[in-house]
């Protein structure tokens, strides 16, 4: 029998109740006498994010078999840092957002249905004396938008 894989996204800023990123300690042994290791919540972050999972997960299963209990979770426990996994057959939990998001919804400077600038002196900037400016009679100053003809 061949158990399910687990994906976990968001692994990167896990969420705790209470104070439990403060006051958690991650502990074992060396195996030599004085040999107790603890680190806390924050250091177990930086350098091994997924040892807060892998060690959660091993609290909840039964305590016999500790190296059954290693290999099944390192087998079957997959975790993405970010919002989205790579796994294409599964849904995403959150929808992916592109490096540039300019680019992607094609946003460049000619494109562009709005112009914005700010005019406090009133002077307008060559690259825009050819829109048709809009003006708010209740604001003081030109609002900064036009429309582009």
């Amino acid at each position: 029998m061949q158990p399910d894989k687990i994906v976990v996204v968001n692994m990167g800023d896990p969420l705790f109740t209470g104070r439990k990123r403060q006051q958690k300690l991650y502990r074992h042994h060396t195996g030599y006498p004085g040999g107790l290791k603890t680190f806390s919540f924050k250091e177990v972050m930086m350098k091994n994010p997924d040892r807060v999972l892998h060690e959660a997960i091993m609290g909840m299963l039964p305590k016999h078999h500790v190296d059954k209990r290693k290999e099944l979770i390192e087998k079957n426990v997959v975790t993405f840092m970010g919002n989205w996994h790579d796994y294409d057959f599964l849904p995403q939990f959150t929808d992916p957002v592109p490096e540039d998001l300019n680019e992607f919804i094609a946003l460049h400077k000619d494109d562009s249905v709005l112009k914005y600038f700010d005019t406090r002196d009133g002077k307008i900037p060559e690259e825009f004396k050819d829109f048709e400016v809009d003006l708010d009679p209740e604001i003081g100053y030109t609002p900064g938008v036009m429309k582009k003809q």
